[in-house]
């Protein structure tokens, strides 16, 4: 079927990579890792559009 996930677990583990913080953190703790992360790789500040897109899906999820 289209759109529906595969049976079986997810592995989410690489969004925690992206935003550099373990699985275990708070939800505010996640939310300031983002920001903080998005502030240094926004475009506006020289940074990297590819990145941001990451570590907004990253965060989404």
């Amino acid at each position: 079927m289209f759109g529906c996930m595969p049976s079986g677990k997810f592995d989410n583990s690489k969004y925690y990579d992206i935003l550099g913080i373990s699985k275990d953190v708070s939800q505010e703790h996640l939310k300031k890792a983002y920001i903080k992360a998005a502030i240094k790789n926004h475009p506006d500040k020289h940074g990297d559009s590819e990145n941001l897109k990451k570590l907004a899906q990253a965060y989404e999820v």
